[in-house]
């Protein structure tokens, strides 16, 4: 059997890169899960590439990681060929609606989602980011130089649940108020334009910036960002806290690498972003940020707790990643759940 696996982000799609590298450029081991399904397929007799690399006439099905666009050449070719198709969503459903959206889902045999909503079992089977599980985490206190840390990318996204400008709040305060006491980094914090919510004032930003001398009048300034970094384990275990919010808020499910390389990392996550993440990761592995009305309140709460408590969240976050509720976060689970799928798809259909 051959599994050709297209993603939206082409470059993924070329020359198997997906299965041959570990790291995609916003996370760390973000690419390891399917590193790990192509030696689970291998296992099991199946191939698994991505479409250039094979005379697409012998592919027997394909996955879709996102939903590609309708003129999208490998989807035309597999709608077209009657291929059985499945659908991988990973990008939230806000900034790309049609992954959610049950009208395109008829083209698919199956969904694998992390939309929680959506989830029957039959058509629609639960995949969160996924990977390779640490059985340990680093729990030196005193190796944590610094209090809180931010790593993120300076983005926006015109939704009324986006998280990109409680981002920059965040980041405004404790440089208002606690600089010492925080750090940023991230790409695209160095020589960006102000942004804000009204689409108005953000174009006459954009005319005004093109005049001679005018650019530096509306670039945003960030006196805690300290640089762009290759990995994020080793700078996260030297703070005891990160600031780690999803890209929108109130998605049922949408937990991503964020929270996860935090856990990894033994720094322990102020988190924002799922509605529901206490179903999935223990609410005493993180710190809410909806339980803190105001970040005056927030920074308390993070100076003032004692050493054995923060201890005692790290302990909870390695007891959780050794438990088969984070299974579901495993690369072996992703691996599993896709390749398994589609192999009964097929033995049912001959």
């Amino acid at each position: 059997m051959l599994i050709a696996v297209s993603n939206v982000h082409r470059q993924f799609t070329t020359d198997n890169y997906l299965f041959k590298n570990d790291n995609a450029f916003v996370g760390d081991n973000l690419l390891q899960a399917w590193g790990d399904l192509y030696t689970y397929a291998g296992e099991n007799g199946i191939t698994v590439c991505t479409p250039d690399t094979v005379d697409l006439n012998q592919i027997d099905a394909f996955l879709f990681n996102d939903m590609p666009h309708m003129d999208d050449e490998y989807f035309v070719f597999a709608v077209r060929k009657k291929i059985p198709i499945y659908l991988l969503v990973s990008e939230n459903g806000f900034m790309a609606q049609a992954n959610l959206d049950p009208s395109y889902h008829k083209y698919f045999k199956k969904i694998f989602t992390y939309y929680d909503p959506q989830i029957d079992n039959i058509k629609y089977s639960k995949i969160n980011y996924s990977f390779r599980l640490p059985q340990e985490i680093n729990k030196n206190y005193k190796a944590k130089e610094k209090l809180c840390v931010m790593i993120a990318g300076n983005k926006y996204f015109l939704h009324s649940k986006e998280l990109y400008s409680e981002r920059i709040r965040a980041i405004r305060w404790f440089e208002k108020y606690h600089p010492v006491d925080f750090d940023l980094y991230g790409i695209g914090w160095n020589n960006n334009l102000i942004w804000t919510k009204n689409i108005v004032v953000n174009k006459i930003i954009r005319v005004f910036s093109r005049l001679p001398y005018m650019k530096n009048l509306f670039t945003a300034k960030y006196p805690s960002y300290r640089g762009e970094i290759e990995r994020k384990s080793t700078l996260l275990s030297k703070y005891r806290f990160s600031i780690c919010y999803e890209n929108c808020r109130d998605l049922s499910g949408y937990i991503t690498e964020k929270i996860l390389d935090c856990l990894f990392a033994g720094c322990v996550p102020v988190y924002l972003g799922a509605d529901n993440v206490g179903d999935h990761i223990p609410e005493n592995c993180f710190i809410d940020k909806r339980r803190f009305s105001n970040y005056s309140d927030l920074y308390n709460y993070l100076t003032q707790m004692p050493e054995k408590v923060y201890l005692n969240y790290l302990d909870n976050i390695e007891k959780f990643l050794k438990s088969k509720r984070a299974r579901q976060f495993s690369s072996e689970y992703f691996a599993e759940t896709i390749v398994n799928e589609i192999k009964k798809d097929a033995a049912v259909n001959g």
